[in-house]
């Protein structure tokens, strides 16, 4: 959860807040540092949950790495479409993404959370 977090500060501060390349580069780090701890995550409870039946695991690991590249895709998508906006719209918009894993945390650890 903790990753989640730094990532959507980092990207919120790469999208209103990095005005100088050293900035940007110290965002862009601290946000895949947080992409990259989710992922470790989401590998270990694939394994976790894998050790009991393998073909659940394969299973669970092919649809990880599906819904990244759907995502991958899909954000290709519509950063191009943002970038005939405004640039730091694209920035502004990853922010989503540490939200959507900070909820996926959430829901596999069980944690009660309120709703808004």
């Amino acid at each position: 959860m903790l990753a989640g977090m730094a990532s959507s500060a980092a990207w919120v501060a790469l999208g209103s807040l990095a005005a100088t390349p050293p900035q940007a580069c110290a965002a862009l780090t601290v946000a895949s540092l947080g992409i990259a701890f989710s992922d470790v995550v989401a590998d270990s409870l694939v394994v976790e949950r894998g050790r009991d039946d393998p073909s659940t695991g394969a299973a669970l690991q092919s649809m990880c790495w599906g819904a990244a590249a759907v995502g991958g895709i899909l954000s290709a998508y519509a950063g191009g479409a943002l970038l005939e906006v405004r640039y730091r719209c694209i920035f502004s918009s990853d922010i989503l993404s540490g939200f959507v894993g900070l909820w996926g945390a959430f829901k596999v650890s069980g944690i009660e959370y309120v709703t808004v």
